[in-house]
Protein backbone atom coordinates (compact mmCIF):
# COMPACT_ATOMS: atom_id res chain seq x y z
CA UNK A 1 0.00 0.00 0.00
CA UNK A 2 1.55 3.61 -0.89
CA UNK A 3 1.14 5.94 1.96
CA UNK A 4 -0.59 9.56 1.20
CA UNK A 5 2.25 11.93 0.88
CA UNK A 6 3.04 14.51 3.80
CA UNK A 7 2.51 17.76 1.93
CA UNK A 8 3.30 19.59 5.52
CA UNK A 9 6.53 20.85 5.93
CA UNK A 10 9.19 22.35 8.04
CA UNK A 11 7.92 26.07 9.30
CA UNK A 12 9.50 28.86 8.04
CA UNK A 13 12.05 30.81 9.17
CA UNK A 14 9.99 33.84 9.25
CA UNK A 15 6.56 33.29 11.43
CA UNK A 16 5.52 37.34 12.05
CA UNK A 17 1.45 37.62 10.96
CA UNK A 18 1.15 33.55 11.85
CA UNK A 19 -2.60 33.96 13.05
CA UNK A 20 -3.54 33.85 16.35
CA UNK A 21 -6.72 33.02 18.09
CA UNK A 22 -9.15 35.67 18.58
CA UNK A 23 -9.84 36.52 22.24
CA UNK A 24 -13.58 35.93 21.98
CA UNK A 25 -12.41 32.17 20.75
CA UNK A 26 -10.36 31.54 23.32
CA UNK A 27 -11.76 28.62 25.74
CA UNK A 28 -12.82 30.10 28.64
CA UNK A 29 -12.62 26.24 30.73
CA UNK A 30 -9.82 23.73 29.61
CA UNK A 31 -9.76 20.28 30.82
CA UNK A 32 -6.92 17.82 31.54
CA UNK A 33 -7.00 14.73 32.43
CA UNK A 34 -4.22 13.67 34.86
CA UNK A 35 -2.66 11.05 37.48
CA UNK A 36 -4.10 12.37 40.60
CA UNK A 37 -1.32 11.31 42.87
CA UNK A 38 2.51 11.35 42.16
CA UNK A 39 3.26 7.77 41.49
CA UNK A 40 6.57 7.73 43.54
CA UNK A 41 5.30 9.78 46.68
CA UNK A 42 2.03 9.52 47.10
CA UNK A 43 1.23 13.25 46.92
CA UNK A 44 -1.80 14.74 45.48
CA UNK A 45 -0.44 15.84 41.93
CA UNK A 46 -0.86 19.28 39.99
CA UNK A 47 -1.91 18.95 36.56
CA UNK A 48 1.13 21.19 35.45
CA UNK A 49 3.70 18.51 33.81
CA UNK A 50 5.55 20.12 30.69
CA UNK A 51 7.02 17.54 28.40
CA UNK A 52 9.84 18.82 26.34
CA UNK A 53 12.74 17.50 23.75
CA UNK A 54 14.41 15.21 24.84
CA UNK A 55 12.71 12.76 24.82
CA UNK A 56 9.96 14.46 22.75
CA UNK A 57 7.26 11.43 23.65
CA UNK A 58 4.36 14.12 23.25
CA UNK A 59 3.37 16.21 20.00
CA UNK A 60 4.43 19.69 20.26
CA UNK A 61 6.82 19.06 22.50
CA UNK A 62 9.40 22.18 22.85
CA UNK A 63 13.20 21.90 23.58
CA UNK A 64 14.57 22.28 27.46
CA UNK A 65 14.37 24.38 29.16
CA UNK A 66 10.97 24.94 28.15
CA UNK A 67 7.73 22.09 27.58
CA UNK A 68 4.23 21.79 26.79
CA UNK A 69 1.32 21.09 28.89
CA UNK A 70 -1.83 19.50 26.83
CA UNK A 71 -5.03 20.37 27.83
CA UNK A 72 -8.56 20.83 25.66
CA UNK A 73 -11.25 22.33 25.48
CA UNK A 74 -13.69 19.75 25.71
CA UNK A 75 -14.12 17.07 28.65
CA UNK A 76 -13.93 14.31 26.27
CA UNK A 77 -11.35 15.57 24.38
CA UNK A 78 -8.89 15.25 27.54
CA UNK A 79 -10.37 11.33 27.46
CA UNK A 80 -9.50 10.28 24.07
CA UNK A 81 -6.36 12.11 24.65
CA UNK A 82 -5.59 9.40 27.68
CA UNK A 83 -7.33 6.13 26.05
CA UNK A 84 -7.65 6.85 22.32
CA UNK A 85 -10.09 4.34 21.00
CA UNK A 86 -10.48 2.37 23.84
CA UNK A 87 -13.95 1.09 24.19
CA UNK A 88 -13.64 -0.41 27.57
CA UNK A 89 -11.71 1.27 30.41
CA UNK A 90 -10.25 -0.33 33.19
CA UNK A 91 -12.07 1.36 36.51
CA UNK A 92 -8.89 0.82 38.64
CA UNK A 93 -6.91 3.07 35.78
CA UNK A 94 -9.74 5.61 36.29
CA UNK A 95 -9.81 5.91 39.84
CA UNK A 96 -5.88 6.84 39.61
CA UNK A 97 -6.71 9.70 37.47
CA UNK A 98 -8.47 12.65 37.85
CA UNK A 99 -10.46 15.93 35.62
CA UNK A 100 -8.19 18.86 36.18
CA UNK A 101 -10.40 22.18 34.79
CA UNK A 102 -8.59 25.22 34.45
CA UNK A 103 -9.52 28.73 33.97
CA UNK A 104 -6.67 30.43 32.03
CA UNK A 105 -5.26 33.53 31.77
CA UNK A 106 -5.62 35.78 28.77
CA UNK A 107 -3.08 34.31 26.14
CA UNK A 108 -1.76 34.66 23.10
CA UNK A 109 -2.18 31.14 21.37
CA UNK A 110 -1.40 30.42 17.66
CA UNK A 111 -4.00 29.17 15.90
CA UNK A 112 -3.23 26.64 13.65
CA UNK A 113 -6.97 25.72 12.38
CA UNK A 114 -7.03 29.22 11.10
CA UNK A 115 -6.97 29.48 7.14
CA UNK A 116 -4.16 32.30 6.96
CA UNK A 117 -1.92 29.23 8.72
CA UNK A 118 -1.96 28.13 4.63
CA UNK A 119 -0.08 31.10 3.77
CA UNK A 120 2.86 30.07 6.08
CA UNK A 121 2.56 26.45 4.62
CA UNK A 122 0.82 25.32 7.96
CA UNK A 123 -2.03 21.87 6.85
CA UNK A 124 -4.27 19.69 8.87
CA UNK A 125 -0.97 17.11 8.84
CA UNK A 126 0.12 19.58 12.02
CA UNK A 127 -2.70 17.32 14.43
CA UNK A 128 -2.11 14.19 12.96
CA UNK A 129 1.13 13.65 11.46
CA UNK A 130 2.92 11.01 12.94
CA UNK A 131 6.24 11.06 13.83
CA UNK A 132 6.56 14.37 15.83
CA UNK A 133 9.32 15.60 14.20
CA UNK A 134 7.68 18.28 12.32
CA UNK A 135 4.88 19.07 14.71
CA UNK A 136 7.61 20.05 17.32
CA UNK A 137 9.57 21.76 14.98
CA UNK A 138 6.66 24.10 14.32
CA UNK A 139 6.24 24.16 18.24
CA UNK A 140 9.31 25.14 18.93
CA UNK A 141 8.97 27.56 16.22
CA UNK A 142 5.88 29.29 17.39
CA UNK A 143 7.33 29.48 20.47
CA UNK A 144 10.23 31.22 19.48
CA UNK A 145 8.03 33.98 17.57
CA UNK A 146 6.45 34.58 21.31
CA UNK A 147 3.14 32.31 21.23
CA UNK A 148 2.34 30.85 24.42
CA UNK A 149 0.59 27.97 23.47
CA UNK A 150 -0.87 26.41 20.25
CA UNK A 151 -4.48 25.37 19.14
CA UNK A 152 -5.17 22.61 17.27
CA UNK A 153 -7.11 19.42 16.29
CA UNK A 154 -7.84 16.44 18.75
CA UNK A 155 -6.62 13.60 16.28
CA UNK A 156 -8.74 11.55 18.01
CA UNK A 157 -11.88 12.84 18.10
CA UNK A 158 -13.58 11.89 14.57
CA UNK A 159 -16.18 14.58 14.48
CA UNK A 160 -12.92 17.01 14.97
CA UNK A 161 -15.00 19.08 17.10
CA UNK A 162 -12.73 19.03 20.52
CA UNK A 163 -10.04 20.95 20.53
CA UNK A 164 -5.94 20.51 21.67
CA UNK A 165 -4.25 23.48 23.69
CA UNK A 166 -0.79 22.81 23.55
CA UNK A 167 0.58 25.51 26.89
CA UNK A 168 4.15 26.21 26.95
CA UNK A 169 5.94 26.52 29.79
CA UNK A 170 9.05 25.89 32.17
CA UNK A 171 10.32 22.04 31.37
CA UNK A 172 9.09 19.60 34.49
CA UNK A 173 6.69 19.89 37.25
CA UNK A 174 4.88 22.81 38.53
CA UNK A 175 2.80 22.82 42.08
CA UNK A 176 0.54 25.89 40.10
CA UNK A 177 0.79 28.27 37.66
CA UNK A 178 0.34 31.94 37.87
CA UNK A 179 -2.55 33.50 36.88
CA UNK A 180 -3.98 30.16 36.24
CA UNK A 181 -7.42 29.02 38.80
CA UNK A 182 -7.07 25.11 38.50
CA UNK A 183 -9.75 22.35 40.42
CA UNK A 184 -9.66 18.78 40.81
CA UNK A 185 -12.48 16.83 40.33
CA UNK A 186 -13.65 13.15 39.98
CA UNK A 187 -13.62 11.56 36.89
CA UNK A 188 -16.80 8.64 37.98
CA UNK A 189 -18.48 11.58 39.51
CA UNK A 190 -18.56 14.01 36.78
CA UNK A 191 -21.95 13.34 34.91
CA UNK A 192 -21.21 15.68 32.25
CA UNK A 193 -18.36 13.66 30.90
CA UNK A 194 -20.17 10.23 31.50
CA UNK A 195 -22.88 11.86 28.80
CA UNK A 196 -20.36 12.49 26.78
CA UNK A 197 -18.61 9.11 26.67
CA UNK A 198 -22.07 7.66 26.07
CA UNK A 199 -22.12 9.27 22.53
CA UNK A 200 -18.57 7.90 22.54
CA UNK A 201 -19.66 4.73 23.29
CA UNK A 202 -17.10 4.16 25.67
CA UNK A 203 -17.62 2.38 29.23
CA UNK A 204 -15.92 2.00 32.46
CA UNK A 205 -15.61 -1.64 33.78
CA UNK A 206 -14.14 -3.32 36.41
CA UNK A 207 -11.62 -5.98 35.73
CA UNK A 208 -12.45 -9.28 37.61
CA UNK A 209 -9.33 -10.28 39.93
CA UNK A 210 -10.31 -14.00 38.88
CA UNK A 211 -10.41 -15.26 35.56
CA UNK A 212 -11.59 -18.98 34.51
CA UNK A 213 -9.14 -20.85 32.99
CA UNK A 214 -10.40 -23.62 30.17
CA UNK A 215 -7.89 -26.00 29.13
CA UNK A 216 -7.61 -27.06 25.60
Amino acid sequence: MTRPRVTLTAPPDDLNGYPALLARETPTTLFRIFHLRNRTTGALNSPWRFSSVPPGESRFDINVPEGTCYWSDRRYGSWVEVWRGTGVVARSDVTRRAMFSATPPELRLADTLALLAHRFGGTGELSALVPYDLPQAWAQSLRSHGFAGLVGLCRHDPSLTARNVAIFGPSGVLARRAGWTTRRSDLLSDLQLAAELAELNVQVASVPHTVPITKL
